[in-house]
């Protein structure tokens, strides 16, 4: 498994690990707790291609990139770990019921509100 770290100037922007695995190919990690297969799926049934694969992948970075985003966990009829990006194409949210001690894991590493993260900052170009 190899994996390339991308780490922001400022600490309250994510940092992003990109990860090549044997299934479902790349693993996108932001920030705490967020993580994205890509492809999402990986069945013949499905048929996401590699020029699909790119696509999420530069959108997917790009959108914590410049834009930030929030994690946490929140307690409604059960415990549910919530993504939300402002992503540069139109936002989007998700959220996923947690069971045992997967809450308690989560909590510690979201505290209170969660974490909202900033975009990362540009950095000035570099002369020869």
């Amino acid at each position: 498994m190899e994996v390339l770290n991308l780490v922001p100037v400022d600490p309250a922007a994510a940092p992003v690990a990109i990860v090549l695995t044997s299934f479902p190919g790349l693993l996108v990690r932001a920030g705490r707790t967020s993580s994205t297969p890509i492809p999402s799926c990986g069945c013949d049934a499905c048929d996401e291609t590699l020029d699909d694969g790119a696509v999420v992948l530069a959108d997917h970075v790009e959108g914590i990139v410049t834009c930030g985003f929030t994690e946490r966990v929140v307690r409604n009829r059960g415990w549910w770990h919530e993504l939300h990006d402002p992503g540069p194409h139109g936002s989007s949210s998700g959220r996923t019921l947690l069971h045992g001690v997967r809450v308690s894991e989560l909590r510690i590493l979201l505290p209170g509100p969660g974490i909202s993260w900033a975009p990362w900052t540009h950095r000035a170009p570099v002369r020869p």
